[in-house]
């Protein structure tokens, strides 16, 4: 699927969109045969450029809150804690109240908060998992 979505040539929106996914697919890929730094690398590459007008919706802020909990997760694994907090954080603003995402970026958060030497905060953020588990969200690791 991502050699299909690198064919698409020009400019548009919708080019960048779709060869930003083949980056993430590319990186997925890497990071379930166990490869987190070169998934992180290919992620980093493929990320979308922050000036460019982007397509609008539910499918674009479904991907980009899953690509951002992704990167959160392999920067966690490349021991980057504080950057994986970053992105773990930036996922509440397109979250939009689902609460697997949630869930998982809780996780993440609670992490690299005690990797970071944050144990209070660390155990906030475990709690609030234990509360989201207990009210029937359960998430993929």
């Amino acid at each position: 699927h991502a050699r299909t979505l690198e064919t698409l040539a020009g400019d548009s929106a919708a080019a960048t969109f779709a060869r930003s996914l083949a980056g993430t697919l590319r990186a997925r890929s890497l990071a379930q045969r166990g490869d987190s730094a070169a998934a992180l690398r290919t992620l980093e590459a493929a990320w979308l450029p922050p000036n460019k007008p982007l397509m609008i919706g539910w499918a674009w802020t479904h991907s980009n809150v899953n690509a951002r909990l992704f990167r959160a997760q392999l920067l966690l694994q490349q021991r980057r804690h504080a950057e994986a907090l970053q992105w773990a954080d930036a996922t509440a603003e397109d979250i939009a109240g689902t609460p697997l995402v949630l869930a998982r970026a809780t996780l993440v958060r609670a992490a690299a908060l005690r990797a970071l030497g944050r144990s209070d905060e660390a155990r906030t953020e475990e709690e609030r998992y234990r509360r989201l588990v207990a009210a029937g969200v359960s998430p993929a690791r």
